[in-house]
């Protein structure tokens, strides 16, 4: 786990906030490295970000994953000043196929449990989604860094998740209402908020 992770590789008196409800179970592999290249690769493989307080010896880790969606939001009828959109789909697909180490596939993934309490084998080497269009369009993604087949499920649900829509890029010019007036306190921005954009002239809605 990530707690295993921070405890072994940070250096002597350091502190760790937020990650001990992280569970989930990763490797990380190097043939040469420093403990500060364990510890920076833990942002991708455990999908979190770190918040730094050098001072106090502390860091916290946020699981992204679990970040709430609060309310705050953006509009060019009240905080939004200027907007830029690009999008692109070189990476699109709808169907993934994941190998994890030593050729590993989600076949052996265990998804649930029958009335009997066998256990119920996810039976396919590939997820899917359709979401966005029901074209078949093929990819495949090996990381032999997993080696528990419901873990390499888990992840390769989350990027077919990613690659089955166009990605999308936003740049936006804000005005902090909150900042101004204390009325629009409720839309107070911070670092590593789940802000929504309300983009009016495509008709859409994104956090």
């Amino acid at each position: 786990t990530i707690s295993q992770v921070l405890a072994d590789h940070l250096p002597a008196g350091w502190t760790v906030e937020g990650a001990a409800s992280i569970t989930k179970q990763r490797s990380i592999g190097f043939e040469y490295c420093t403990d500060y290249d364990i510890v920076m690769e833990c942002i991708d493989t455990y999908d979190v970000v770190f918040i730094w307080h050098i001072r106090e010896k502390r860091v916290e880790v946020i699981d992204l994953s679990a970040i709430p969606v609060t309310g705050e939001y953006l509009t060019t009828e009240l905080n939004l000043r200027k907007i830029k959109y690009k999008g692109q789909t070189s990476n699109f697909a709808t169907r993934l196929y994941a190998y994890g180490a030593d050729g590993m596939t989600l076949e052996t993934a265990v998804i649930g449990e029958a009335p009997n309490g066998d256990a119920i084998f996810y039976g396919k080497p590939y997820v899917e989604d359709y979401t966005y269009s029901d074209k078949l369009v093929i990819a495949i993604w090996k990381d032999e860094r997993y080696t528990v087949p419901e873990n390499l499920y888990e992840a390769a649900l989350k990027r077919i998740h990613a690659m089955a829509a166009p990605v999308v890029s936003y740049t936006c010019d804000v005005l902090d209402l909150a900042k101004k007036d204390p009325r629009y306190s409720f839309l107070s921005f911070a670092l590593h908020k789940k802000v929504t954009l309300i983009d009016a002239d495509r008709g859409t809605r994104l956090v």
